[in-house]
């Protein structure tokens, strides 16, 4: 008896391989940042540094593989394998978000450099010959920075940490106009599998296997191979890992990504998750309500509330095929703080005996650290001093915060200041040349949150 396993049983399996479309991911940046301050003071951006600049976009989808690689060692995963043809996909669909305009992984027939219409077609089109995954970040300053967004948001970071792929292809467009200035993609497979799909040999009647996997319509795979393709792998991989990763130094927030797993809130703190891999599913499995996080304050141990507990059997985008928790998450519901000491904390059943993993992490520290509360005017002006970097950082007080945001600048004429956000609740600020008692009035819109900065000595 021929058993024939068609699209709809493929999308179980494939799934939680991680390489089938039906999971892409993309990540859409928060709006531009404009500041309504005099024309003479420069503007605070993420335009690129000279140096970034003088790299070409090659070096900076070079330079995102290579940290990709080494935030999965940090986590005791394998790294991944850069692929040429898997190089040349992620290109094209670069190329095209670039000079398009466009974000997202589908591409319309018709516009300029079409090359398929969604992930896996560019890479059949590029010459590949099974299926990709895909994640993509815009208008990043560094090749990190591209990384370090997509490792904010769940999805993402799932697809970057997969424990049965080993080939990466990864591409930078950088034209430097439209909304789409810079776009970097990856695309993310399983080298076996491909040449599964190249094996030209008989299926035995009598055994189950895939098709519509591969770029070959005709191209069939045994189910025996397709899972050993993937054990391959995850068998050199731990049995689970975390993330962030023990005494790691991580951002304070997550903004959003589409799919949305916070559709209610479009900024909340920055993620922790635990994840399971697939060959210890049924030996593993995470205590989601014991999944905590705390803040460290000297002696003190402090419960950050959450938004959100999730898991791939709650995960309201991805409805699960599977009775297992593969992965659990939490949410924090407000952004993390800057500074911070964070210990995290979740329980799993191993053997049926319950163990608690407890491990701490960090955030970055900020210069001078400035926490002004949001609609909040400050009455007492805040001294700064010349040629020391100030951080004001405009804290929301829930998890939506506006989208777009901008400041105003009273200053004397002959004060020179530089200032430039880094993100759209922190903004880092500099006197260059002042006379003590000088005064810098700036309002934060939209919040119309006001606050007086005074030069001293």
């Amino acid at each position: 008896m021929v058993i024939k396993l068609t699209l709809g049983l493929l999308i179980l399996v494939a799934s939680l391989f991680g390489i089938f479309q039906a999971f892409n991911l993309l990540l859409s940046p928060p709006d531009s940042l404009v500041q309504q301050i005099p024309a003479n003071t420069p503007l605070p951006s993420h335009s690129l540094s000279a140096k970034e600049l003088a790299k070409t976009p090659g070096q900076q989808a070079n330079n995102s593989a290579y940290y990709i690689n080494q935030l999965r060692l940090s986590a005791g995963l394998t790294s991944l394998t850069q692929h040429s043809t898997l190089n040349k996909a992620a290109q094209n669909h670069a190329e095209y978000c670039a000079l398009n305009n466009l974000q997202g992984h589908y591409q319309q027939s018709g516009k300029p450099l079409f090359s398929g219409k969604i992930p896996s077609k560019r890479a059949f089109q590029a010459g590949y010959h099974s299926g990709v995954s895909e994640v993509i970040s815009y208008n990043q300053p560094s090749a990190e920075k591209f990384v370090d967004v997509l490792m904010s948001a769940i999805y993402h970071r799932l697809g970057l940490l997969d424990m049965e792929s080993d080939l990466i292809g990864s591409a930078v467009s950088s034209l430097q106009k439209g909304v789409v200035k810079r776009a970097f993609v990856a695309e993310i497979s399983n080298q076996k599998l491909d040449d599964l799909c190249l094996a030209d040999k008989a299926t035995p009647k009598s055994e189950r296997y895939y098709t519509k996997f591969c770029r070959d319509p005709k191209a069939s795979i045994l189910e025996k191979d397709f899972l050993k393709a993937k054990s391959n792998i995850a068998k050199h991989n731990p049995k689970l890992l975390v993330w962030p990763v023990a005494d790691s130094t991580v951002p304070p927030v997550f903004f959003e990504e589409s799919p949305d797993p916070l559709p209610n809130c479009n900024v909340s703190g920055y993620p922790v998750h635990i994840q399971i891999n697939p060959l210890w599913l049924k030996k593993i499995q995470p205590i989601i309500g014991s999944f905590k996080l705390y803040q460290l304050k000297g002696h003190q141990k402090i419960s950050v509330p959450l938004q959100a507990r999730m898991s791939n059997l709650t995960d309201p985008n991805h409805k699960s095929k599977t009775s297992l928790v593969s992965w659990a998450a939490i949410f924090p519901k407000r952004r993390l703080k800057w500074n911070g000491h964070y210990e995290a904390r979740v329980q799993y059943k191993l053997n049926q005996q319950i163990h608690t993993l407890r491990w701490q992490f960090f955030t970055p520290k900020q210069p001078n650290l400035i926490r002004i509360t949001y609609h909040q005017a400050s009455g007492k002006p805040i001294p700064v001093k010349v040629g020391t970097i100030n951080t004001l950082y405009f804290e929301p007080n829930s998890c939506q915060a506006p989208k777009k945001v901008s400041i105003k600048v009273w200053r004397p004429s002959k004060l020179k200041l530089s200032q430039k956000f880094i993100d759209p609740q922190t903004l880092k600020l500099r006197v260059k040349t002042a006379k003590i008692g000088d005064k810098i009035k700036i309002e934060y819109l939209p919040a119309h949150t006001k606050l007086t900065l005074i030069v001293v000595q």
